[in-house]
């Protein structure tokens, strides 16, 4: 009946669905959607042929007029080359405005009843206490990065930047990153991922103070053990593909 319908309205091309359903990607409308220019005009038998819910009917409606795409249905008596069709697709846009507004209306008042009830929205504080702490241990130079990070739950990337903050230097806390793996496993590379910010550091360290960080000296680090353990971390990321050159 359908065809019918549609033969006698003179339709030219006729998309039509082999299975039906309730979900909007269907693979007849889709391909209509892609063919559909400016001028063209899209005849349903009715509302419900070609949407099965009020929203995705909305932002058909809208496609439809932002193609300039004149939209038909015969049962419903639609027409939107007419004026009671055109404001069939202005009705179509209010309504969604309206559900945008409703639910920008619903956010806000949800955030303003969580500040009321002391919660704030966005991602959540860091501990800052835990984040003292971190420091404190750190300052003390008897703990690691990851005795500190295991002790205290605050993550090293947290715990470098609040360094960097305290010091009021950048370069410093990425240093104080290098440190800890030249420190670590007696000079054994344990995180290759990172070599490349290790090496980075460590050159940035030479070059500025025209030595190696004294705290690996005082542990017994030559500094021919340093230098060969760069050349091998060179040959390293070499075999990675990684391009990265240090002159030290």
């Amino acid at each position: 009946m359908q065809i019918d319908e549609l033969d006698k309205f003179g339709v030219l091309e006729i998309f039509e669905e082999k299975i039906t359903g309730s979900k909007k990607d269907r693979p007849a409308l889709n391909e209509l959607l892609k063919v559909l220019r400016k001028g063209d005009r899209v005849v349903v038998y009715k509302l419900d042929r070609i949407s099965r819910s009020t929203k995705h009917l909305i932002e058909l409606a809208e496609l439809f007029e932002e193609k300039g795409v004149e939209f038909i249905s015969i049962k419903d008596n639609i027409d939107t080359s007419t004026a009671t069709g055109r404001f069939f697709f202005r009705m179509m846009a209010s309504i969604s405005e309206l559900e945008r507004d409703i639910i920008s209306e619903r956010t806000r008042a949800g955030l303003s009843s969580a500040r009321a009830r002391g919660r704030q929205g966005g991602r959540p504080k860091k501990n800052e206490k835990a984040i003292q702490t971190a420091l404190k241990m750190y300052h003390s130079k008897d703990y690691s990065i990851s005795e500190i990070v295991k002790a205290t739950g605050v993550s090293s990337a947290t715990l470098y930047r609040n360094i960097n903050k305290t010091v009021g230097n950048e370069k410093d806390g990425m240093k104080n990153e290098g440190r800890e793996h030249y420190s670590s496993n007696k000079m054994t590379i344990y995180k290759f991922g990172r070599v490349e910010t290790a090496l980075r550091d460590m050159y940035e360290w030479k070059r500025d103070f025209k030595t190696f960080p004294e705290e690996l000296l005082d542990n017994g680090c030559t500094r021919e053990d340093l230098n060969a353990w760069i050349t091998t971390l060179e040959t390293g990321i070499h075999k990675t593909g990684r391009k990265f050159c240090l002159v030290v």
